[in-house]
């Protein structure tokens, strides 16, 4: 998504924190092939979706998921780990 790739993508891990539903991709529920091929075909038969998920997606890594709030979050987490709790 920092590249400006749009993504379809299954709801497990942080797909569900990464993804805005219809502005960024799709998410999908896991173990269904023929809904993330009926996505995939969707999407890739519409340019104007994928030019539009495209801006979208990068906008959106890059205003929710800065690499210094990532750091930050760890070195919390670290420092609560190394407190005993």
């Amino acid at each position: 998504m920092a590249c400006g790739v749009p993504v379809i993508a299954t709801t497990v891990g942080a797909f569900d924190e990464l993804v805005v539903e219809g502005e960024t991709g799709r998410l999908i529920p896991p173990g269904n092939v023929e809904q993330m091929r009926a996505a995939v075909d969707a999407t890739l038969a519409s340019p104007a979706t994928l030019q539009q998920w495209s801006a979208a997606a990068r906008s959106h890594v890059e205003e929710k998921f800065q690499i210094e709030d990532e750091a930050a979050a760890l070195n919390t987490l670290y420092r609560e780990l190394l407190d005993g709790g």
